[in-house]
This record gives C-alpha cells, sequence and structure tokens, in this order.
C-alpha cells in the first residue's frame, strides 16, 4: 500500500508563521543588517544628544517681521534650538493676534528662530453698528 501523504495547511496564518521563521533562521545566519541597523540608530542617538546639549545651538536672536507687535517669550532666549517646540510657540503668538491668519516659527541654524505672519486681507464689509472689514474665510477683522 502506497505511502498516504499528509495534507498541508496553506492558509494566511500559517504561511506568516513559516515566512517569520525563515526570517529568524535567515537573521541568525546572516546577522549584518541587524549589527548596522543598531550601529546607524546609537549613532544618531549620539548624534542627536551632542545637538541639545551643544552651546552653538543656543538661541540668542528672534527675527521678527517690521512693524510686528508680537512679544516673544523671554525665556526663550537661551533655549536649545532643536528642543523648542516650534508649533507651540506658533499657536502662542498668534493667540497674541487673532487677527493674524498664520504665524510660522522656522528655525534658522546655529541659533535664530525666524517668525514670518500672514495677515488677513479684506474682502468685503458688514454693518455690525458701524463697518467692519470681513476676511475671505469669515473672519470679522477688529478695525472698523
Amino acid at each position: 500500500m502506497p505511502k498516504r501523504r499528509t495534507r498541508r495547511a496553506n492558509g494566511l496564518l500559517p504561511r506568516a508563521a513559516r515566512g517569520i521563521w525563515r526570517g529568524g533562521v535567515w537573521l541568525i545566519y546572516h546577522p549584518q543588517p541587524v549589527i548596522a541597523m543598531a550601529v546607524v540608530v546609537a549613532g544618531g542617538l549620539g548624534l542627536w544628544g551632542f545637538v541639545t546639549r551643544s552651546e552653538a545651538f543656543r538661541i540668542t536672536a528672534v527675527q521678527l517681521p517690521e512693524a510686528s507687535s508680537l512679544e516673544i517669550p523671554p525665556s526663550l532666549i537661551g533655549h536649545n534650538l532643536w528642543t523648542v517646540d516650534v508649533r507651540a510657540l506658533a499657536q502662542q503668538l498668534k493667540a497674541q493676534q487673532p487677527q493674524l491668519k498664520r504665524v510660522r516659527v522656522i528655525r534658522r541654524p546655529p541659533n535664530t528662530l525666524q517668525i514670518e505672519v500672514l495677515e488677513r486681507t479684506p474682502v468685503a464689509q458688514v454693518k455690525l453698528g458701524t463697518w467692519y472689514a470681513v476676511s475671505s474665510d469669515g473672519f470679522i477683522l477688529s478695525d472698523p
């Protein structure tokens, strides 16, 4: 009597398990990619640690647009350029003047933050007791 052939399971999970097993066996015999990745990650972490502690990247200047009344927090000078949360700073500056459409904070290495402001442009007028300018997105500008 001929030997009976066993049936193999060809579902998704058994195939995935076989692929993972083969990948693990391959990594045992070929560890070079893992070692190279570990060296790259360690180098990146070391570089990030150096950059965040370096005196060369301490903020010494903040460039504001001309005729801007935005007030920069005084504690910002002396912080590391790469550890400043530029999104939170932009939101804080925009909260000072809500009529601004956008405030953008840009890092300029080695030690400068630049602030760009985009103002809303009036496209219409609306009468609410007095006439007020309205921007294209429906924001009522405070200057009558």
